[in-house]
Parts: C-alpha cells; sequence; structure tokens
C-alpha cells in the first residue's frame, strides 16, 4: 500500500508544508517583536544624543551593520542548502507552508 503512494507526486508535502508554516509563523511573529524592541532601543539612544548624554560613533556603528549584514548572508546561505536536500515535492510543501506562515502571523 505504500509503495502506491510513492508513484504519486506531490504526497510528502504534508510534513515539509507543517514545517515551512511554523517557520514562517514564528519568524514573522518574532521579527515583529525585534522590530519594536530594536525601535524603542534605537529612539531612545537617540533621544539620549540629542540631549548630548552621550556620543555615538558613526564608524562603529557602521562596522556593527556589515557585520549583521555577513550574518543574515550566512544564514540565508545556510537555509537554502538546507532546502536543497528536499525532494521538489518537499520543496514544494515548504516554500508554500512558509507563505501561508508568513501570511498568517
Amino acid at each position: 500500500m505504500n509503495e502506491q503512494f510513492d508513484t504519486i507526486p506531490y504526497t510528502n508535502m504534508g510534513g515539509s508544508f507543517l514545517l515551512g508554516l511554523s517557520i514562517g509563523y514564528a519568524l514573522k511573529k518574532s521579527f515583529k517583536i525585534l522590530l519594536v524592541i530594536f525601535g524603542l532601543g534605537f529612539t531612545f539612544v537617540f533621544v539620549l544624543e540629542y540631549y548630548h548624554i552621550i556620543t555615538l560613533n558613526q564608524d562603529i556603528l557602521n562596522s556593527h551593520l556589515s557585520t549583521i549584514i555577513e550574518h543574515a548572508k550566512t544564514y540565508t546561505v545556510m537555509l537554502k542548502d538546507r532546502l536543497g536536500e528536499y525532494k521538489t515535492e518537499g520543496i514544494l510543501g515548504a516554500v508554500a507552508g512558509f507563505v501561508m506562515g508568513i501570511k498568517i502571523g
């Protein structure tokens, strides 16, 4: 009985769809929380700079930003390589689940 389902395309899409759905949902929720935290933090720092309590060094800020961008590129490549290990129907299910998770998150 299991052999007949192996010949039908897209039957393995369920697990990868749920995985993509949960990753997309969690990513969107955590991204919203991080945006609020970082936004409040940056606002607080800029208010302190405005009142001359602290001084920001633009070169150090730029170096930290470039480091963050490099880490993001590394994680993107890792995710791309990980998705490349799945079969076609698994990738399609994961992408569809991820898009759905982003939409409902």
